[in-house]
């Protein structure tokens, strides 16, 4: 008779099928250099409750539209918006639709810093950084308010941020996600797929890594709620 596996042996065969199954969603999905287009239309016209709550929450800090954009792939319906802050020294995107089907909702915050890097901070768990190019902070769950507040307090402890172009659009963005894929390829946790560098997937170290990457988010999630409910 086929003997059922023991509840111990679950706890470890489920996670470790989750994490084989990530692993090859990495180390094999096509991903674009420049994976954002122009798109038409108003941020503020959105029907998606978190698009609205969050674009109201900006224009209360001065924050102005510099951009719509769109995703060029098939499997992600999402609306984007761009938007630089009063002092011109950081960029906010919001975003919010469907991946493949599963809703998503997301506001990330970047400011530039003279090192080269930026500060980054988000609203959102996300697939990680392996390029060392974002200095990355993930504030899980909070208001706009509160995230504007988080990365306010981090910017207080440098001195060295820099302003965007006063005419960043969208391929001020591209620009910025082909950066972080040339310092990947570097770095040999990706590699091109074509001759023109338009799209690149990760090589099985940076696979490897996205993987460590989802369980330090998981681990700091599960351990630190303090830490996410108060920010740093």
């Amino acid at each position: 008779m086929l003997e059922l596996p023991s509840p111990l042996w679950l706890l470890l065969i489920i996670p470790c099928g989750f994490l084989i199954f990530l692993f090859f969603v990495a180390r094999f999905e096509r991903r674009q250099t420049r994976p954002y287009v122009p798109a038409s239309g108003s941020q503020e016209a959105a029907t998606e409750q978190y698009l609205l709550t969050v674009t109201t929450a900006m224009l209360n800090h001065q924050f102005q539209t510099i951009a719509l954009a769109r995703q060029a792939s098939s499997m992600i319906a999402v609306n984007i918006s761009f938007w630089m802050s009063e002092d011109n020294r950081s960029i906010a995107m919001v975003g919010a639709g469907k991946v493949a089907g599963s809703a998503t909702a997301k506001t990330s915050i970047y400011t530039p810093l003279a090192d080269g890097t930026y500060l980054l901070t988000l609203d959102n768990n996300d697939a990680g950084d392996l390029s060392g190019l974002f200095r990355t902070y993930h504030y899980v769950g909070v208001t706009f308010d509160e995230l504007w507040a988080c990365h306010q307090r981090r910017l207080s402890k440098h001195n060295d941020a820099l302003p965007w172009p006063a005419d960043a659009s969208v391929e001020t963005f591209n620009d910025l996600l082909q950066r972080r894929t040339e310092r990947l390829v570097e770095r040999r946790r990706a590699y091109w797929m074509d001759a023109d560098k338009t799209a690149w997937r990760h090589s099985s170290l940076g696979a490897f890594l996205c993987c460590g990457e989802f369980l330090k988010q998981l681990f700091a999630a599960v351990t630190s709620p303090r830490r996410l409910a108060q920010g740093r």
